[in-house]
């Protein structure tokens, strides 16, 4: 098999790609997980995605009791991330 290397962005990059759609960007946040992920690019694009769907459920949903479940779980997400 031929191996090949793969380009892992630099931390400057991964911030700012983390950033992208988030208006109210966390930058010191944004490096701690950048850091966290190793700048890897799926990694990024996987935590960019769970961030946008997180949002949507804490403040698009319609029906407050499932809003705190889902803010439940995801501060729990959040919270087991932290301790890695």
């Amino acid at each position: 098999a031929k191996e090949f290397g793969v380009e892992v962005p630099v931390l400057a990059d991964s911030v700012k790609f983390l950033c992208i759609k988030n208006q109210k960007s966390d930058e010191n946040g944004a490096k701690r997980l950048a850091n966290l992920l190793g700048c890897y690019p799926l990694a990024l694009e996987q935590a960019r995605a769970f961030i946008e769907v997180a949002k949507k459920c804490l403040h698009e949903a319609p029906d407050k009791n499932l809003r705190d479940v889902r803010r439940e779980k995801i501060e729990g997400i959040i919270k087991s991330i932290d301790n890695i």
